[in-house]
């Protein structure tokens, strides 16, 4: 097994109280990841975990390119209002999307498309 990183290194993440073993305790939730390599070759890492503002889903970027890392992780989110777990595709239009689900309340859950544009540098929703 290989850690990554933990969710609670992300500037942008909450955590929530959990009992744990009998314990109440802060967890941080690190939840659908998904890999994407940029235009120019960079290696991000899009995943979930409480915000701010409810579930979000943010970037990581591998600094070595590879999936060992070391991951920094970017202030600003992909999503950050109620939704995630997500992934990133090419349309049989040829143009990229991010799919995720919102709001993060069950039964209310559906899936949401946006289209992206990848920068080189990370991935940013178009709205």
């Amino acid at each position: 097994m290989l850690t990554l990183f933990h969710a609670s290194e992300a500037a942008w993440t909450r955590s929530s109280r959990h009992e744990v073993d009998g314990v109440e305790q802060d967890v941080y939730v690190t939840d659908g990841p998904f890999l994407y390599r940029t235009k120019t070759g960079k290696l991000l890492m899009f995943w979930s975990s409480g915000g701010e503002h409810g579930y979000a889903m943010g970037i990581s970027e591998s600094k070595s390119g590879d999936i060992d890392g070391e991951w920094v992780h970017k202030d600003k989110l992909l999503f950050e209002k109620d939704g995630g777990h997500g992934m990133i595709f090419t349309g049989f239009d040829e143009k990229t999307y991010a799919v995720l689900h919102a709001p993060n309340e069950t039964p209310k859950e559906r899936p949401r498309l946006f289209p992206v544009r990848d920068t080189g540098d990370t991935l940013e929703l178009i709205v």
